[in-house]
């Protein structure tokens, strides 16, 4: 009975950890940054079609990820070193906002502006991530960086007009 009683404490003991670990490591919240990354790719991939159909649904999702991340209060949960903590708690407000303001976006114009400022914040965040990053891409006709996919230059500023206007570029910001 009482070897019983030791094996389910340490059960418990041994569950709270795991637990406490993946909360730590924050298993979620990477999925957060994960899924905050795909939803601004997915916004890109559209503004560059000239479509603003389901941006303002990504954005909400970007708003909701970023609102999380930013109730973790831990620069690890996205994987990222503590010493990034403060750039990400700085960041992760200023996503959080604008994705809200592009998910209100009432026309492409309009969308594409505040894509700009979106991009600034994410291009920060994304620097701040470990592992395989999206490529970062500016434009000098707009003046304006984003980050997309693939090595083939598809601007979200200038949609079919100058699809291929602008480079990659590393890590610049307006």
């Amino acid at each position: 009975m009482r070897k019983n009683l030791v094996l389910l404490v340490s059960l418990i003991t041994a569950t709270s950890v795991f637990a406490s670990l993946s909360f730590a490591c924050g298993e979620s919240n990477g999925e957060n940054a994960t899924g905050m990354i795909e939803n601004y790719l997915s916004i890109q991939a559209s503004l560059a079609n000239d479509s603003i159909d389901e941006v303002p649904t990504y954005a909400l999702a970007i708003h909701k990820a970023s609102a999380d991340l930013n109730g973790s209060g831990s620069a690890s949960s996205c994987g990222m070193k503590e010493m990034d903590a403060e750039k990400c708690a700085q960041i992760i407000p200023d996503i959080a906002e604008t994705s809200a303001k592009l998910s209100k976006a009432k026309n492409i114009e309009e969308a594409r502006l505040v894509f700009g400022e979106l991009s600034e914040a994410m291009i920060q965040f994304r620097n701040l991530l470990p592992g395989e990053k999206p490529n970062v891409a500016y434009c000098g006709m707009a003046k304006k960086s984003w980050l997309q996919d693939g090595d083939q230059i598809s601007n979200p500023y200038y949609g079919s007009s100058m699809l291929r206007c602008g480079s990659l570029v590393e890590d610049k910001v307006n």
